[in-house]
């Protein structure tokens, strides 16, 4: 960890050792560890403000948890924040790791909507360390959320109903799709009680700070993509995570130089959503009610059963009453019909986290860590040597994998998940 400050200066670590080790001098106790790469730091600030928690477990010889931080850039790639190794997913290590991940990684930046599951930790910590309203927002993995309520609640079905709910971005549709539910299971009224819609439902969330993002399915994807390294002693975790973000760096710097150099715009997350809103668009009728504020209504095509829906579109609002416009902060059909019918580009309701932000975020410089024994690297350290605590023990059931699969009516993070929620999208 010392090389790693001192030839990548700025990135930021932090230690915990057992308390009756605080004055020694020549060992201590390893307890926790927490470390976050300067360059994603200093990327996050122009990625959406949202975070991604999870914990996984390690295999290896030394038992603990890797707990991280994930953010999502313009492409919705992952952005490996921050990391912790700690002794188990309890209380006071989320505690802990939400504490650093507030002074060291997020610092002043508020208006950030950390998304995870209903871990009792995760909820404490998230009090605790000030990540609450109305500095910041926390809000449910839908995934992990709408598993809870089938365990609950066995009636085939009612998951995807609940899904299909949490997605709605309209609250007309919420409403109807709520009764549905209900009519269906009237005893889930009482599951709901002390779960605020806010946190799991994209209509409810008014403010719009989850940008869409439903789920912690980043985090998980980057949890699968090391598995192997969770088996590693910890200073090889460190290394192959360090190496395995560096990779990452730079293969998004190479995609943002590809998307430029072919005169793309934008990111091809925020193209795909934009080229099937062109489509729908198509067949929109639209009556222009005030040029000054730029006040439109929106009748939509109809297609068979589909359509003939009416929406306000006010431009100089940013605002939709599809409310996909204020959710994803891309262009929905009904804004790109309004710019077509005064000759307006659409282009200028697409957020910046979706153009040119991109190659600020991969703007920062990974330095290479040299061997032991090059002249180069730390000699003297002014630190003790760290052991093991053997009073650590597993947690039961620590070597299952806590991952939700497809064995619980999900498709695992990757291909089929994108291809899953792009249906709820369109529905």
């Amino acid at each position: 960890m010392e090389a790693l400050q001192s030839f990548n200066v700025g990135t930021k670590v932090d230690w915990c050792f057992r308390e009756d080790d605080a004055e020694q001098l020549e060992e201590v106790t390893f307890m926790r560890l927490f470390w976050a790469f300067k360059p994603y730091i200093d990327g996050f600030e122009y990625c959406r403000p949202v975070i991604l928690i999870d914990g996984t477990h390690l295999y290896g010889p030394y038992p603990g948890v890797l707990l991280s931080a994930t953010a999502v850039d313009g492409f919705s790639h992952i952005l490996p924040l921050a990391f912790a190794i700690v002794e188990s997913e309890k209380n006071s290590s989320w505690d802990w790791f939400m504490d650093r991940l507030r002074r060291l990684v997020v610092g002043r930046r508020h208006g950030i909507c950390v998304i995870s599951d209903k871990h009792l930790g995760i909820m404490a910590a998230m009090q605790k360390s000030g990540w609450c309203e109305p500095l910041d927002h926390h809000r449910y993995c839908v995934r992990h959320f709408a598993t809870n309520f089938a365990t609950k609640f066995k009636k085939a079905g009612l998951k995807d109903r609940l899904v299909e709910l949490a997605y709605q971005v309209q609250p007309k549709k919420f409403k109807l799709l709520w009764g549905e539910l209900l009519a269906l299971e009237p005893r889930a009224v009482t599951w709901f009680e002390d779960k605020p819609v806010r946190n799991w439902s994209l209509a409810h969330d008014h403010e719009h700070h989850r940008f869409g993002i439903m789920t912690t399915n980043h985090a998980e994807s980057w949890n699968k993509a090391i598995v192997d390294a969770r088996r590693l002693p910890l200073t090889s975790l460190v290394r192959v995570l360090f190496h395995k973000t560096v990779e990452y760096f730079d293969q998004r710097r190479l995609e943002i130089a590809s998307q430029v150099s072919k005169g793309q715009i934008f990111t091809k997350y925020a193209s795909n959503f934009l080229n099937r809103a062109v489509r729908h668009s198509t067949g929109h009728s639209v009556k222009i009610f005030d040029r000054g504020t730029w006040l439109f209504q929106v009748v939509t095509r109809r297609d068979e059963l589909k359509g003939g829906n009416t929406h306000t579109v006010r431009l100089m609002e940013s605002s939709c009453t599809c409310g996909k416009l204020q959710t994803y902060r891309i262009s929905c059909s009904h804004v790109i019909a309004c710019c077509s019918h005064v000759k307006m580009n659409f282009h200028s309701f697409v957020g910046d986290w979706y153009v040119e932000n991109q190659s600020k975020i991969y703007n920062g410089i990974f330095e290479p860590i040299p061997n032991k024994g090059d002249p180069r690297y730390p000699t003297e350290l002014a630190f003790p040597r760290v052991v093991h605590d053997p009073d650590i023990g597993e947690e039961e059931g620590a070597k299952k994998n806590n991952e939700i699969r497809e064995r619980d009516g999900f498709p695992e993070p990757g291909k089929a998940w994108r291809d899953f929620i792009e249906r709820q999208l369109i529905l």
